[in-house]
């Protein structure tokens, strides 16, 4: 039976003819009880009235169904529905329209662009691999590239069941059950594993041997062994020949391919996910600076003889975003300007002008709308909570689901892999438009650190496709570790443009106009995004980030007054107010009240560690560092089982703090120690840049007892830089500061510092860093300091110390007061010198172990201070 356009078969209408195969065809159609286009397989009966030959076609394109719906990965092809039409089974599959990668052999395609595609392959065998599955016919027919570069697996026909023990995590045999198994040899010969044509057991690896083979086709554009004398020299070869080295490639590269290319199983990597790793550390990361096409709101309604000129300006826009793309990262595969225009839809699209999902149930619906109402609010926490409960009320809501995950993840709250694999399980009822979004999302939950220039990447033709869609356009204030200050506010501007009635769009305008420096228009935002959502904690939070970079308590307090008056039980309040209440300084008894509150309604929310994480820097701003110690001990045991890697640095590096103050090098460096050990078993902190990586604390504590050579210090320091290389010179200059400057005790520190500051963008002024500032200042003052130029470090330590974050930051604060002494003593400022010696004395003067305050106290009184102290 072949079917023509037009045509019913069951639910689906049938738009054209996609593909055929020995065992049937694949059309376009569309399903019209959800309204969406599908792929549709319909079996043809080759067994010529052999019950036996049907049943065996029916089992294994069950077994394809099966397989495929059990994984959950953006680049595993959808399994929407299986089912029977007039005795004929059909599968409805995602479409996934593009170029089979056989056609991308040998064509031109730049290498970094088929690394990516390599790379992406392999995170879907992968995470085949952890449900369970060996696919055992990876080939290049078998993957599809799309239109838009993204990477699609298909034909799960002849997968198997793994054995768990050959995949860590995976549910092996268990979890899918179901498959028949048989003996027969399927797939295609010259991508098969040797222990496959001995006839052995296979796992795993022998998907990662075809994965070798199809890297090495697509890298050298041939086949790695011999097969022009037929099948058994080809089966020879396989057996025998040692691949011959990769030409025109890193050779890192090399290596992996050949690895994976080994003879014996074991002499491979043991998982996917090791390949995965190794790779991603291989693909080059150009981060794109695209150019969507870009429409005013002011253009709605235009005269329609202004028509042809609007779709020229289209069709040039969209060039120069093509030219603009391969100008920066290699051109995508397959990717045609007449099919992006065409698919591009410029009408403005408010978060809540999006249609409703497909669901029967109004009150799943009404709920996500909530949702959508909360997000365009920038009260991300309502909008959660709203997104939650209508993926309670119909599980089977893959956009709610998809929510849920970007909300958590955004939040940096736990659960977002857990309902990104929902939204994927579901992801059937998703609109082309929600598939973006999820498409951008997936390498930033599911990857492992995350991949932020893929997803960015992503994000980018993601808005070229959908250039009116706010929600889009606004993800791109998240990525300031990978995008220019100045295209961040282009991109912010945009959405304001948009939807101006979009308060989290005004809150990310806000932040890129304080990267470029622009306080009095970043102020000027934030005040609208007050304006239109007052009770949203994003906006007010905003407002005072600003209040503490200028070091204006009175603001930062009147303006945490007005968030409680809002929000009465928001502990993030509470400790704005505790920090502006302390820099104007208000007596402690009434800091600590608004400590203690912020302390109270953290643990009636269930967080009651960043209670005790505040609860620990007051005891430090107070000068009680032994009750400091002991609540941040006690909080390593709390965490205990904790894999998230920022919460145990966090806590050890305020340890190694306490210790190195309080003069106990030995017990410093076995608390870094302790926390390196463990650093490789726990997940990789979310950073946008270097500013929150305290990892050189921890080798300069183990260098300073011995434990580490110098040279051993350096590798490591190395290693720092290479982390947080960058074109952004923002980027490279907060690698200078965390891996030179903070570490820096000595001269000798300090000289290497600066000699090496130029080059990494820290000489530049670092004035609008936000709310890195005052740390970049106090860093740089100190590296000066030691270096010999005190007169010169008092402009840095002046802004170091005149902002509000003390209690935010004491020891930083603290130890900035005494260095902005030293530099008044340099350029004679007596009476300033001995204020700035007292608030040292003041804070930690009553503790006769601190170092700070014994240093503060001996130039205090050599200069004539009328002070008291250890």
């Amino acid at each position: 039976m072949r079917l023509a356009p037009g045509d019913s078969f069951d639910r689906y209408v049938i738009e054209s003819l996609l593909g055929e195969g020995g065992t049937g065809e694949v059309y376009g159609a569309k399903d019209t009880r959800l309204r969406r286009k599908v792929a549709l397989k319909v079996l043809r009966d080759l067994g010529e009235g052999d019950p036996e030959a049907w049943d065996r076609q029916v089992a294994l394109m069950l077994r394809e169904a099966r397989a495929a719906a059990g994984l959950n990965h953006p680049s595993i092809v959808a399994i929407f529905d299986v089912g029977e039409h007039q005795g004929i089974p059909y599968i409805a599959m995602e479409v996934a329209l593009g170029k089979p990668l056989r056609e991308l052999i040998g064509a031109g395609v730049p290498l970094a662009e088929r690394l990516r595609i390599l790379l992406e392959v392999a995170h879907a065998l992968a995470a085949a691999h952890r449900a369970g599955l060996v696919h055992r016919d990876v080939k290049p027919e078998n993957v599809i590239v799309r239109d838009d570069g993204s990477v699609k697996v298909l034909d799960f026909g002849i997968a198997r069941p793994t054995r768990a023990s050959a995949v860590p995590g995976s549910m092996g045999e268990d979890r899918i059950s179901s498959l028949t198994d048989d003996d027969m040899f399927e797939g295609t010969p010259a991508y098969m594993s040797p222990e496959r044509v001995r006839g052995d057991d296979i796992d795993a690896r022998a998907d990662q041997f075809a994965w070798g083979v199809v890297a090495f086709e697509l890298l050298a554009g041939k086949l790695p062994f011999r097969g022009e004398r037929g099948p058994a020299t080809l089966l020879s070869s396989i057996l025998s020949d040692t691949p011959a080295p990769l030409e025109g490639v890193p050779e890192g590269v090399n290596a992996l391919v050949q690895r994976t290319l080994a003879k014996e199983p074991d002499d491979r990597f043991a998982t996917m996910d090791d390949v995965v790793s190794e790779l991603s550390a291989l693909v080059p990361e150009e981060p794109p600076a695209v150019e969507e096409p870009r429409e005013s709101v002011r253009s709605r309604g235009l005269d329609a003889r202004f028509l042809p000129a609007i779709v020229a300006a289209v069709l040039l826009v969209a060039a120069v975003f093509v030219a603009s793309w391969s100008y920066v990262r290699p051109r995508q595969p397959g990717l045609r300007i007449e099919r992006l225009v065409a698919q591009t839809s410029f009408a403005p699209t408010p978060i809540t002008s999006l249609p409703d999902p497909p669901s029967q149930n109004r009150e799943a619906i009404a709920a996500y709308r909530e949702g959508l109402e909360a997000l365009r609010r920038a009260d991300w926490e309502t909008a959660r909570v709203a997104y939650e409960r209508a993926a309670s009320l119909d599980p089977s809501l893959g956009v709610a689901h998809l929510h849920v995950a970007i909300t958590l993840f955004w939040q940096r709250r736990d659960g977002a892999r857990e309902a990104l694999r929902k939204a994927i399980l579901h992801r059937g009822t998703l609109s082309e438009r929600d598939w973006a979004l999820l498409d951008v999302h997936e390498p930033l939950i599911q990857r492992e650190p995350p991949d932020r220039l893929e997803a960015l990447r992503r994000l980018s033709i993601a808005s070229a496709r959908f250039p009116g869609d706010v929600e889009i356009m606004n993800l791109h204030q998240f990525f300031k570790d990978v995008i220019t200050p100045e295209h961040m506010l282009d991109r912010q501007e945009r959405c304001v443009e948009l939807d101006p009635e979009h308060a989290d769009c005004w809150q990310g305008k806000a932040r890129a106009l304080v990267r470029v420096g622009r306080m009095a228009d970043a102020l000027a935002a934030v005040d609208r995004c007050i304006a239109l959502a007052p009770r949203s904690g994003d906006c007010l939070y905003e407002r005072l980030v600003i209040d503490k970079i200028d070091g204006d308590c009175g603001s930062l307090e009147r303006h945490a007054r007005a968030w409680l008056a809002e929000v009465p039980d928001s502990p993030f309040a509470y400790d704005e107010l505790a920090i502006a209440l302390y820099g104007q300084g208000r007596p402690t008894v009434e800091v600590r009240a608004a400590v203690d509150q912020a302390v109270s309604w953290r643990e009636r929310q269930g967080n009651a560690v960043e209670g005790q994480i505040l609860l620990a820097r007051f005891a430090i701003l107070t000068g009680d560092l032994a009750g400091a110690e002991k609540i941040l001990r006690a909080l390593q045991a709390d965490i205990k089982d904790v894999l998230e890697e920022a919460a145990h640095a966090s806590i050890a590096a305020r340890l190694v703090d306490i210790l190195e103050e309080t003069g106990r090098q030995e017990e410093a460096a076995q608390e870094a120690n302790a926390y390196l050990m463990n650093r490789s078993v726990l997940l990789t902190p979310w950073l946008y840049s270097a500013w929150g990586d305290e990892t050189m604390l921890f080798w300069r504590a183990q260098l300073q007892t011995d434990r580490l050579s110098r040279r051993e210090y350096e590798n490591e320091r190395q290693r720092f830089l290479e982390r947080w290389s960058s074109p952004f010179s923002e980027k490279r200059a907060a690698a200078w500061f965390m891996g030179y400057a903070m570490p820096a005790i000595t001269s000798e520190d300090a000289r290497e510092a600066l000699e090496v500051a130029p080059y990494l963008g820290a000489d530049d002024d670092h004035g609008n860093f936000g709310s890195e500032k005052a740390l970049a200042a106090w860093l740089h003052g100190k590296t000066r300091v030691l270096d010999g130029d005190a007169a010169g470090a008092l402009a840095d330590l002046v802004v170091a110390t005149a902002d509000c974050n003390a209690l935010g930051e004491p020891m930083r604060h603290t130890r900035a007061q005494l260095f902005l002494g030293i530099a008044r003593e340099a350029t004679g400022e007596r009476e300033k010198a001995c204020a700035a010696y007292d608030v040292v004395i003041e804070r930690w003067g009553k503790n006769s172990m601190s170092r700070t305050a014994r240093e503060a106290a001996k130039r205090a009184r050599a200069l004539g201070c009328d002070v008291k102290g250890p």
